[in-house]
């Protein structure tokens, strides 16, 4: 992960000038073990002003988790007043690559007791600038800690567009029923999900009758962005030092949409067709949202192109589905061409991994090998697999995976009795097996299971 500059601002807020002073900076994990330190001097303040420092030693973002973040001076003679000598800031550290972050201050415990306000018409909020943009948002967090007066209450979000960077456009506003309203830690689903680019949020919840708690985090370090609303009306925390609340946001992987096709079942490279053959293609889902009922397509050269919708189960993010189309291709001249296939999806994020063709040769007429009977046995096959309906002669065999990869190559004698190919050291899947003879090349699919 990238490194994080460590920086502090120090005030001189006496009315002397002071210097040569000393500041340290250092990151504390949960343990209490030191992750990241470093020092300056500062020479000199005048009265009143103040200076930022960069430290020379950044923070390698490591584990998530709560971290504290400490700025300290000392050094100062005769000091008057050191209890604002030292600062501690509240740094979450989550790791981007998972698929759902709850981004919140709080930690795991709560102090057992909550708060909420007499007369039930008050509420509690936090301030959360996320830590990447884009960032999409599908639901907000609670945790309820007691619930006497069975009542709901809401879930809001605002931007922080307001004045002075305070609660300003709603967001997205959420009623939550007495039903659903119990004690226990909450995932609210916004009405309407959306994708912040810049800036941040303030989550409020608010109380819907009296008598019901929303719990607090005890325990140090203290994020500082907590607030109170009473009749709508924001304003610090009046405990916002001591406490944190459990109230947050929830983030997901942006909804990516993204088929393609990866291969054809029975038609390769090079192959000879004279009659109507089934064609059937390999369709992937690379987003990461399940996809259902959405047109496949296939057109050889310039032919018209024949569409038909997939109807199966939904594909689910990276696994693929055997596609057949219903309508037969049929050979209507004789030469050769590209054979292509592909999936229609109007807000496809990747078009470059939709279409997949294979080059294939077409003949009117029908010549004795692609008149053959040709059958496996068995079909599926486990250990070995007979061929049977080959006109006698010299053939070589191929056995192609749905990659394209040959897997097995060998050449043969066709008689009397059928020929047996050994398929023991084939991974079990989905497989075409080609036969070519001087003249002409058959295929047929064949899966092997076990």
């Amino acid at each position: 992960m990238a490194p994080t500059e460590l920086v502090a601002n120090y005030r001189n807020t006496g009315n002397v000038d002071v210097g040569p002073f000393d500041t340290d900076i250092s990151v504390i994990n949960s343990l209490g073990q030191v992750v990241a330190s470093d020092a300056q001097t500062i020479n000199y303040l005048v009265p009143g002003l103040d200076t930022t420092i960069i430290y020379n030693t950044p923070f390698t973002l490591g584990t998530s988790g709560i971290y504290s973040y400490r700025a300290e001076l000392n050094g100062i003679p005769n000091e008057m007043v050191g209890s604002n000598n030292i600062r501690v800031q509240e740094l979450i550290v989550f790791d981007t690559s998972l698929s759902t972050v709850n981004l919140k201050w709080a930690g795991a415990t709560d102090d057992g007791i909550g708060i909420g306000w007499n007369g039930g018409n008050g509420g509690v909020g936090v301030h959360i600038v996320p830590h990447y943009y884009p960032i999409y948002f599908n639901a907000t967090t609670c945790r309820i800690m007691s619930n006497a007066g069975l009542v709901g209450f809401y879930m809001r979000v605002y931007d922080d567009d307001g004045a002075n960077g305070g609660p300003g456009t709603l967001l997205d506003s959420v009623f939550v029923p007495p039903a659903n309203a119990g004690p226990g830690d909450k995932v609210i689903p916004l009405a309407t999900r959306f994708t912040l680019y810049d800036g941040g949020v303030y989550v409020q919840w608010y109380m819907g009758g009296q008598n019901i708690n929303i719990a607090q985090y005890p325990q140090l370090p203290i994020s500082l962005r907590s607030y109170e609303c009473l009749d709508n009306v924001w304003a610090e925390y009046r405990d916002r030092t001591l406490y944190d609340f459990h109230l947050g946001i929830q983030a997901i992987q942006p909804p990516v949409f993204d088929l393609g096709c990866t291969g054809f079942f029975g038609l390769i490279n090079g192959i000879d067709v004279g009659s109507p053959v089934t064609v059937r293609s390999w369709v992937k889902n690379f987003g990461n949202q399940s996809m259902n009922n959405f047109p496949m397509n296939y057109q050889f050269e310039s032919e018209p192109v024949v569409t038909q919708n997939y109807t199966g189960p939904a594909i689910a993010p990276g696994d693929s589905s055997l596609f057949t189309f219903t309508q037969m291709y049929t050979p209507i001249t004789d030469g050769t061409g590209f054979m292509c296939t592909w999936p229609t999806f109007g807000n496809d994020a990747d078009v470059l991994n939709d279409t997949v063709c294979v080059s294939i040769d077409t003949y009117t007429g029908i010549d004795e090998l692609s008149n053959a009977a040709l059958v496996l046995v068995p079909n599926p096959a486990k250990d070995q697999v007979a061929v049977q309906g080959l006109p006698a002669g010299r053939y070589t065999f191929t056995l192609i995976d749905v990659q394209g990869k040959t897997v097995l190559h060998a050449n043969t004698v066709v008689g009397q009795e059928p020929v047996l190919i050994d398929v023991r050291s084939i991974a079990p899947g989905a497989y075409t097996m080609s036969f070519a003879s001087d003249a002409r090349r058959r295929v047929e699919p064949l899966l092997i299971a076990r």
